[in-house]
């Protein structure tokens, strides 16, 4: 079966709108995400004929419909709901136009081509007004529960934050994509703190400090890159003030569909949850993860990690970081970078670049 290895895709399913809501208030919602979801599969297929399906499936949700996309958003948020419908049907208009220069050109020809990329692109814009629509069917203050027995002084993300990444090599050398020189990879994260309020906030709240900022790349093998290692004579990980005996350190978190609460201090196996499905699972290049201990589950400090995805070596559903390490979040841009990231380069700037009013500190 097919991996779905979309990291827009991944954080709209991530979304606890069937917890919060229910399954059959955004059952409209979850159908036009997986109309356009399919569209973008199949104009990869050339596949015209089941994108003029879905497009038309996604169309009538969108007029005759809207009501029951409307259903799961509470007042305070009609609004904004309303707006990014009439965004989604203006831009599922050019979706068509796509389509149908797609159904009418020959395969091979630059025609086709056009069409695909076109198709793609303004696919790409669609999906990301579903995510924002699907999020208005959350309660604007929505903070995702945690238990009594965390710290309340660990800084909280109630929601999502974007964080921007600048990675420079560290012997001058360029990145390469394509036929494309660049001097530096620009990767954008984002963190979720419906799934990970804990771990994501801890995040978060270190990059704003500038924590990231000039560190190096502490490890590049090919499967994992990972930084936030402060070395022997500060703990490994991060002080909150310099006379701080200890390091700040946070539980494992694991966000698991179907529950608001995440599994706290336990892998999912500890947890007797096997078979349980991960809200961050990692099935992406690029998923963001707090490294900790092998044996010590609430070791996590400041030191992190994001995989580069190899599906022959980590199948879905059966990799061997699922449930045992705690995702916080994907790299939804620049993910194509991860594979030239070597051990040495330098993280030339971290910062967050929306969200950090979700950021709650004690």
């Amino acid at each position: 079966d097919r991996v779905n290895k979309d990291p827009v895709s991944l954080l709209q399913i991530a979304l606890p709108l069937e917890e919060v809501r229910g399954e059959k208030e955004v059952k409209a919602m979850r159908s036009l995400q997986a109309d356009i979801e399919n569209i973008k599969a199949n104009t990869l297929l050339r596949m015209w004929g089941n994108c003029k399906g879905s497009v038309d499936d996604a169309s009538s949700l969108l007029g005759k419909q809207k009501a029951a996309l409307l259903k799961p958003v509470s007042a305070d948020r009609r609004e904004e709901a309303e707006g990014i419908i009439s965004r989604l049907q203006t831009e599922i208009k050019a979706l068509k136009d796509g389509i149908d220069a797609g159904s009418n050109s020959e395969a091979g020809t630059f025609k086709d081509v056009d069409a695909a990329t076109l198709t793609t692109k303004s696919a790409e814009d669609c999906q990301k007004l579903v995510g924002e629509l699907e999020e208005t069917a959350l309660p604007k203050d929505y903070a995702p529960p945690v238990p009594a027995d965390v710290p309340a002084d660990l800084p909280r993300l109630n929601g999502r934050a974007v964080v921007e990444l600048i990675i420079k090599k560290g012997d001058g050398r360029k990145f390469a994509l394509d036929d494309t020189v660049f001097d530096e990879a620009k990767l954008t994260i984002v963190a979720d703190g419906y799934s990970a309020p804990i771990s994501a906030g801890n995040f978060v709240d270190l990059v704003d400090r500038g924590f990231y900022s000039g560190m190096k790349i502490q490890r590049a093998d090919g499967f994992i890159i990972q930084t936030g290692d402060t070395g022997d004579a500060e703990g490994h990980g991060f002080r909150p003030s310099p006379d701080s005996k200890k390091v700040r350190t946070i539980p494992l978190e694991v966000g698991v569909i179907g529950k608001k609460q995440a599994i706290y201090g336990e892998t999912l196996d500890e947890a007797r949850q096997v078979g349980a499905q991960v809200r961050i699972p990692f099935q992406a290049d690029g998923v963001v993860s707090m490294a900790r201990a092998e044996f010590d589950n609430d070791s996590a400090s400041s030191q992190f990690f994001m995989i580069i995805f190899e599906s022959d070596m980590t199948p879905a559903g059966k990799n061997l970081l699922d449930g045992r390490y705690g995702g916080i979040g994907y790299t939804t841009e620049g993910a194509l970078f991860l594979r030239q990231v070597n051990e040495g380069d330098i993280i030339a700037s971290a910062k967050v670049i929306s969200g950090i009013e979700k950021l709650k500190r004690a």
